[in-house]
């Protein structure tokens, strides 16, 4: 499905990406930390979107099972906004079991979406309480020359020794990694002078079951 010819400027299709959810400007405010004036601005055409910006409205319309590419919101190329079909499994299945079907199910169609994408799967608690271990992550990779537009932003990040983990970006001077848990243990809440060889920005968030 191509461009809607209704929504044909990135401010229509921010707007109608709202109304998708049902929410109004001041619940985004208090639910998803998108203060109202910056969102009348978007939809009104009266200000610019940053990627990051994009990444986190695509987050929000995810909370609410609504699939919205950041081709389409920032072009209008491709498929338009569409809700998430839920399992085709009976409530009786998913309590004896059947949920890692699910997951590996939602896993697939992440991948299969976004084939130049990048998945984790939380495998520690530095960044709950929004991302805990066993939930999956997703994200596409961005040009790391663009990288200071993502400080503070939840990203999955490899790093030059192969590792790759869920950390948000700083810089102050040279890149650091950090977490939001402050009473995290096991591998380092806060890492300094690390060379970061991809990126990718969350926009995926599979929670597990």
């Amino acid at each position: 499905m191509g461009k809607i010819n209704s929504l044909s400027t990135i401010a229509d299709r921010i707007r109608f990406l709202r109304s998708l959810t049902g929410l109004k400007r001041e619940e985004v405010e208090l639910r998803h930390h998108i203060t109202k004036s910056s969102l009348e601005k978007w939809e009104n055409g009266r200000a610019n979107i940053s990627a990051k910006n994009i990444a986190r409205l695509i987050n929000m319309a995810l909370d609410y099972s609504i699939e919205c590419t950041p081709e389409w919101l920032i072009h209008g190329d491709g498929n338009s906004p569409k809700t998430i079909t839920l399992s085709s499994l009976g409530e009786q299945q998913v309590r004896v079991g059947n949920t890692i079907e699910m997951l590996l199910r939602d896993l697939n169609y992440f991948k299969t979406t976004y084939p130049q994408g990048l998945t984790l799967m939380v495998s520690d608690d530095s960044m709950a309480d929004h991302y805990t271990n066993g939930d999956f992550v997703g994200g596409l990779p961005v040009d790391l020359n663009s990288l200071k537009e993502y400080l503070d932003y939840a990203c999955i990040v490899q790093t030059a020794d192969g590792k790759m983990r869920l950390r948000r970006i700083g810089y102050d001077g040279s890149w650091f990694l950090y977490g939001t848990n402050t009473r995290h243990k096991g591998s380092p809440y806060l890492e300094k002078n690390v060379t970061i060889t991809n990126a990718a920005p969350v926009f995926w968030h599979r929670i597990k079951l």
